[in-house]
């Protein structure tokens, strides 16, 4: 809705992945700076007068009436000719509340925060609360603590506000910024409390116990019995408890707690017959190879507003909210320039190009990641891997995640292989379903599927130029720690300088664990078949390999490259590798790491125009993002299997000569 009068002020804003509604803007006469020319139209602090205890009672009820107003339905003000409107929490936060430093000032990034929690958290009845992600010093904590200072003194009595961050002593220090804050509110924003000025562990909104002399009995006024807390950072610190409000402060930092299954309690601790509480969830994201970024990933995609239940709830029951770094970046520039302007006005495309200067000028790998995970530009900078560990390039590798999200979904074929007719042994064919076991990118041109030739009475894969399959089996239907590993199997396309964009790819890829190993056995060589390609198969686990040389396709199976062989393992014949050896482990690395840097995220060739590497296994993707060579292999399956079908493609084939013809009888010379 546009009203001309107040410059084309709009009242649907547009914040994050939502809509919102503001409230119809009050006369002119009664909107603040009305009556300033625009340069001078900014946000004005109201301060408390000093002798405001010498007033009369009327004048002193007047002040208190207005702030309260302002604190309870918002307020609107003229700024360098811009009507705005911020929510009373806001006004609470930028005129009364104390941070480090002082009071904050009026941002149109806090700003947008404010009014997506009123119109789209607060008053939502569908929504427990907000995740909220950003970077560095944005303030989030004092205006988590704000908001939930303002909550529990705003509802009727016996409310609870609490407060948890990854560690106890994290949590202290939060209650102790608040505790600092409501210090400095003036009287008539601070209900009865318990007296105690300095509290240690709860801010208590109750009477202070008086003794009646004669009687010996308490007496107690009309006060909110209410109390904000903080807890230990367990999953379980709050479980049984009913909140109103609950802080959970820096829930991507927290390496030892399991902060989704915290975030699972908290939630019925704000439902009662109907939600009564809300969540406040913020943080940056950091480490999440030992697990608090990947839990905040599953909050925060578990938050999506696309994906509904039927009640009406996002999957967790929370909103979600990204702001860039970049918004709201009070940080100066080269020439000490503050990128927030002296009305609180970001300019944020001068913001972003510092941000992306830095990037370029850092040349440590782990440094790039963690300033792209403090100073996020986009929500994938929050959770990009961290992992120390890792010998693999993992900026390409979220390079490559990132841009798959913005490629069609139909790209990969997900379905299964089966016989023909149901027949062993006949032609193979692929039936597309989406719960099918195999995931498909490419398939050869149908003359060229189920090839074979036969040699010495067996069959041979005939299409071994093409590519391979490299296989990570399991061979027990359960493990000894009772967790289940897949199979992983990849298939490669070799690549062909004919087609140089279209080959050296990874083509198919099964990430499956059957309920017995025998189906995912007759999976292999079905794909074996249908491709006419050689498959490398991890040997430790013989079972594949087994029933292969049962079904008659031992030619299929692959021997050791040459590239992984030891003096010991070449005067052997034996199918496939085993990767308990350093030669073959080091060498499936080399080769994944040569595969990701030239062939992953983005590709930049001297003579080239810069392009996207063609990787869209997802799986795959994220086990090469976590892999940690000082870890066990089990968890990362995928990694080994494409590494085989890596090293396969690497393996030499020589061409087959053809025979000579053989006399089976002595000849001789005729003498003339």
């Amino acid at each position: 809705m546009l009203l001309p009068k107040y410059n084309n002020f709009n009242q649907e804003k547009k914040i994050g992945e939502y809509t919102i509604h503001l409230p119809d803007p009050p006369d002119l006469g009664k909107i603040a700076n009305n009556s300033l020319p625009k340069e001078k139209q900014k946000f004005i602090k109201t301060k408390l007068p000093q002798d405001i205890f010498s007033w009369d009672a009327k004048a002193r009820f007047d002040f208190e009436a207005k702030e309260w107003e302002k604190k309870t339905k918002g307020y609107w003000f003229w700024n360098n000719g811009n009507l705005e409107y911020i929510t009373g929490s806001n006004y609470l936060f930028i005129n009364w509340w104390t941070a480090e430093g002082g009071i904050p000032i009026f941002t149109d990034a806090q700003r947008d925060l404010f009014l997506l929690w009123k119109f789209k958290v607060a008053d939502n009845p569908k929504a427990r609360g907000l995740i909220f992600l950003t970077g560095r010093r944005f303030g989030k904590t004092h205006i988590a603590n704000c908001l939930c200072y303002d909550t529990i003194t705003q509802l009727p009595e016996r409310q609870h506000g609490g407060i948890q961050s990854k560690s106890n002593t994290d949590a202290k220090k939060v209650f102790d910024k608040m505790v600092l804050s409501w210090k400095y509110l003036p009287y008539f924003f601070k209900p009865v409390d318990s007296g105690d000025s300095n509290p240690a562990s709860q801010l208590q909104f109750r009477e202070p116990s008086k003794r009646d002399t004669k009687n010996q009995k308490k007496e107690y006024g009309l006060v909110l019995n209410s109390f904000i807390d903080y807890e230990n950072s367990k999953e379980v610190a709050y479980d049984g408890a009913r909140l109103e409000f609950v802080t959970q402060d820096e829930i991507g930092k927290d390496t030892e707690n399991d902060v989704y299954q915290r975030i699972q309690v908290v939630r019925e601790c704000v439902m009662d017959d109907g939600i009564i509480g809300k969540i406040f969830a913020t943080s940056t994201v950091e480490e999440m190879e030992k697990g608090g970024g990947e839990n905040c990933k599953k909050i925060w995609d578990e938050s999506a507003p696309d994906v509904l239940m039927p009640n009406g709830e996002t999957q967790l029951g929370l909103l979600r909210y990204f702001n860039p770094a970049y918004y709201g970046d009070r940080k100066k520039d080269d020439n000490g320039v503050c990128f927030v302007d002296e009305y609180g006005y970001t300019d944020t495309e001068r913001s972003k190009a510092s941000l992306i200067a830095k990037r370029k000028a850092i040349k440590s790998n782990s440094l790039l990641l963690s300033e792209r995970r403090k100073y996020p530009i986009e929500i994938e900078d929050c959770f990009i891997s961290a992992n120390k560990n890792s010998p693999f390039d993992t900026i390409k590798i979220e390079q490559q995640i990132n841009h798959n999200e913005t490629i069609p979904t139909d790209l990969v074929v997900t379905g299964d292989f089966y016989w023909e007719n149901g027949v062993p042994d006949t032609r193979v064919f692929f039936n597309p379903k989406p719960e099918g076991k195999f995931k498909i990118l490419w398939m050869p041109e149908v003359g060229k599927r189920n090839n074979f030739v036969i040699r010495r009475g067996n069959k041979y894969p005939a299409s071994t130029e093409d590519g391979c399959l490299g296989l990570d089996p399991y061979d027990n239907k359960e493990t000894v720690d009772n967790k289940k590993s897949d199979a992983a199997c990849y298939g490669f396309r070799k690549f062909n300088p004919l087609l140089p964009y279209d080959t050296g790819i990874f083509i198919l890829e099964y990430v499956h664990r059957p309920h017995l190993p025998e189906i995912m056995w007759e999976d292999m060589i079905m794909a074996s078949v249908f491709y006419g390609w050689e498959i490398l198969i991890e040997s430790n686990k013989i079972g594949t390999i087994n029933h292969f040389r049962r079904r008659g396709y031992e030619g299929y199976l692959m021997k050791r490259p040459e590239e992984t062989q030891t003096e010991h393992s070449k005067k052997m014949e034996e199918a496939g590798i085993p990767m308990s050896g350093d030669e073959a482990r080091m060498s499936l690395i080399y080769a994944t790491e040569s595969y990701i840097i030239n062939s992953v995220g983005l590709i930049e060739k001297e003579g080239e125009e810069p392009r996207m590497g063609k990787c869209y296994f997802k799986k795959l993707l994220d086990n090469w993002n976590r892999f940690d060579f000082e870890q066990k292999w089990t968890k990362y399956d995928s990694m080994v299997g494409a590494g085989l079908a890596l090293l396969g493609a690497r393996k030499h084939i020589p061409k087959v000569k053809p025979q000579k013809d053989f006399n089976f009888f002595r000849t001789f010379p005729i003498k003339k």
